[in-house]
């Protein structure tokens, strides 16, 4: 059963239906999201749709009354968002991600370490309006580590997006180069979001972010492929904090946090 707020954070939860699981194949491809089976799809009604805004959503299992929760966000075409890699861009090397996927299914307790100063550069850009969009080429088992993660650093809320395949996860042009790519398209396309800057640390980055149309001059790599295919050195995130405190607020800003 779907269940989204009405003036949140503290009006009314309310009902927009139930829906039953999938089977393979029911609704095909929707927005890069192939359905496999076992998932939930649930098409607003135009009567139904949402303002711009931040709307929080449950989806209750009425089995076991488990649920997955997140925030529907409703944006105005054109709004400007800034994109983040996670591994090695926010943590400090891939290998904390390789630790933290044997942590998961082994332990659960690993915690990646992270980049001095990131989180202000963050706070930086969503300070001034611009939406906040975590993409990574983690796999999808991660999503609860990574939210955990990000809020525990004190980063901002913003979308996250990881893979939904075993080929979206490999390092490569044709794997997470391609996945970026795909995803950041669905972003712009249709009018959507306008990527102001990116930050990176991989070629699959730089490849995406290129192919996404963001300038070099603002597309900030960090680590061993800084500077290649002429992106913008990133040394450091508290090096960098004055320049991004030094932008104009953003012209079409992202709804503000409830």
């Amino acid at each position: 059963e779907v269940f989204i707020q009405d003036a949140p954070p503290c009006g009314e939860w309310v009902s927009f239906g139930k829906v039953k699981t999938t089977n393979e194949g029911d609704f095909g491809d929707q927005y890069g999201i192939i359905d496999d089976g076992g998932r939930v799809f649930f098409p607003l009604e135009l009567k139904d749709e949402r303002s711009v805004g931040r709307h929080p959503v449950r989806m209750l299992v009425h089995g076991d009354h488990s649920m997955a929760s997140f925030d529907l966000l409703v944006l105005e075409p054109g709004t400007d968002a800034v994109v983040f890699d996670i591994d090695a861009t926010l943590t400090t090397s891939d290998l904390q991600l390789i630790l933290e996927v044997l942590s998961d299914v082994f332990f659960g307790n690993f915690v990646p370490d992270m980049y001095e100063g990131a989180p202000a550069v963050v706070h930086a850009w969503a300070d001034k309006g611009y939406l906040v969009v975590y993409l990574t080429g983690r796999p999808d088992m991660l999503r609860e580590a990574s939210d955990s993660w990000l809020q525990d650093h004190g980063f901002p809320p913003g979308p996250l997006h990881l893979t939904e395949t075993n080929l979206q996860v490999l390092p490569t042009s044709d794997g997470t180069g391609t996945y970026k790519t795909e995803f950041l398209y669905g972003l712009e396309g249709a009018g959507g979001v306008y990527l102001t800057a990116a930050y990176g640390n991989a070629s699959t980055d730089i490849q995406a972010y290129e192919n996404a149309g963001v300038a070099k001059d603002r597309t900030f790599i960090i680590g061993s492929n800084a500077g290649d295919a002429g992106t913008t050195v990133l040394t450091g995130y508290p090096e960098h904090l004055p320049w991004v405190q030094e932008q104009p607020d953003a012209t079409n800003p992202a709804p503000a946090a409830y």
